[in-house]
């Protein structure tokens, strides 16, 4: 059963996630598609479409991003497929509902540009390119 992402940063610990940005490139992708916020990804071994894992993103204060955020489409959303192979990660760019190529993968990238255009200061210089 997939877990539900607590409402502040500071109680994942007590729950049982990770965090995405752990390696250069899934910060990459923090930056890239959920505004550079901290997201943690629900710590199981396998995702799939009947048994999606958490994805949960926190904003600047440690308040969960959803829907109804300013930001709400750099949210987290439910993973079919953990990109904890290559297999998995594959899956989870091409095939995934929460994934790059659906429709969260552009909202969020859209949405990324937005927030840094609101702050530029903000932007990570990281060779990502930000639409004007």
């Amino acid at each position: 059963m997939t877990a539900s992402c607590p409402a502040h940063e500071s109680a994942v610990k007590y729950f049982n996630f990770v965090r995405y940005g752990s390696t250069s490139i899934r910060r990459h992708f923090e930056i890239k598609y959920h505004c550079g916020f901290h997201c943690y990804l629900e710590d199981r071994e396998e995702y799939c479409p009947e048994n999606p894992g958490a994805e949960c993103c926190y904003d600047e204060n440690g308040i969960l991003v959803t829907s109804d955020h300013y930001y709400g489409g750099c949210r987290g959303s439910n993973d079919d497929y953990r990109c904890n192979s290559i297999s998995g990660c594959i899956n989870h760019a091409r095939y995934d509902r929460g994934g790059p190529s659906s429709k969260y993968g552009p909202l969020g990238e859209s949405t990324s540009d937005r927030y840094y255009r609101d702050h530029p200061e903000l932007y990570p210089d990281e060779g990502i390119d930000i639409a004007p």
